[in-house]
């Protein structure tokens, strides 16, 4: 079973969560996150914590929804791993 999360617009699902270590999958460009890691996930998910990322207007649960920017994307992905998966941002050198 897969849970559907919301993370500033950031859709994405999770599997195995009871596992400590963690994979985020980013699927390519014009396919969803099912085609490309539904049978990796089957096998993995009993080993690892994984997040399958679902980008706007590549998630089938949302066909009404339109890709925006990969840039966009990129951005809501690096927030989520700042804020949630113990990160910090890199201060830039003055």
């Amino acid at each position: 079973m897969s849970i559907c999360r919301l993370y500033l617009l950031m859709k994405y699902f999770e599997f195995g969560k009871q596992n400590p270590t963690t994979l985020m999958l980013l699927h390519g460009a014009d396919t969803t996150w099912q085609l490309s890691f539904t049978r990796f996930i089957e096998a993995a998910k009993q080993k690892y914590h994984i997040i399958a990322v679902a980008e706007d207007g590549f998630n089938t649960d949302e066909p009404e929804v339109d890709a925006v920017s990969v840039i966009a994307e990129a951005k809501k992905i690096t927030e989520y791993i700042v804020t949630n998966r113990s990160l910090k941002r890199a201060k830039r050198a003055a």
